[in-house]
């Protein structure tokens, strides 16, 4: 039996990394979540994920480290939500390293884990397949993706259209790309950003042009 005043102890680190991990003090808060590691009150998933976070957001953080932390998040944490973030996370550090497969496979770990696909975390990470995806060359596969992408989540829809009209480019598909083209004629869905919308459309219009001459 763990005494009480440890209990008591170890709650007060907890809630102090906590804080100070919220207030970007990451090296303190990670120096605390390290020695919280081995403490069996706390979820050892939980407390490798915030290990992890805090390491990916110091100077000096450890690449392999990290991943390594964040695994074992994804592995064993009793939260699925944490455990699918933990994915995501290990997806993001190798889509910066360019790693297009490892990004790849943990994406698509948090789609086969998550347990609904109106969390933004999954819709994120269904965004992020898809372009590593692409980044390998597989465009079929991608413009798969990003079909579900543009169906289910309306903050992700302009940037996976545009991301798919070069799929569609890529595979010869001129008329499918030019039918996606005329859609971002249409307003902008919800609450995405119009400036960036310009942006897009200005792109769509310049390939419009390109493949109107080519069909």
């Amino acid at each position: 039996m763990i005494p009480e005043n440890k209990i008591l102890t170890s709650n007060k680190d907890y809630e102090d990394a906590l804080e100070l991990e919220r207030r970007s003090f990451f090296e303190e808060a990670y120096k605390i979540f390290l020695n919280l590691l081995s403490n069996k009150v706390y979820d050892y998933g939980d407390i490798a994920f915030h290990c992890g976070w805090c390491l990916e957001n110091m100077v000096q953080g450890n690449t392999n480290e990290i991943i390594s932390y964040f695994r074992k998040a994804g592995e064993s944490a009793s939260d699925i939500k944490c455990r699918y973030n933990a994915f995501f996370r290990i997806g993001w550090v190798y889509l910066q390293l360019k790693d297009y497969r490892k990004s790849a496979e943990a994406f698509k770990k948090v789609v086969d884990i998550s347990d609904s696909f109106g969390n933004d975390i999954v819709q994120n990470a269904m965004y992020w397949y898809a372009l590593s995806l692409e980044s390998l060359g597989y465009y079929l596969e991608a413009i798969k993706w990003y079909g579900i992408v543009t169906d289910i989540c309306p903050s992700l829809n302009p940037e996976s259209r545009r991301r798919e009209i070069g799929c569609l480019i890529n595979v010869g598909l001129y008329k499918d790309a030019l039918k996606v083209c005329y859609t971002f004629l249409n307003p902008p869905p919800g609450l995405f950003s119009r400036e960036r919308y310009l942006e897009l459309k200005k792109f769509a219009e310049k390939e419009i042009k390109i493949l109107e001459l080519s069909l």
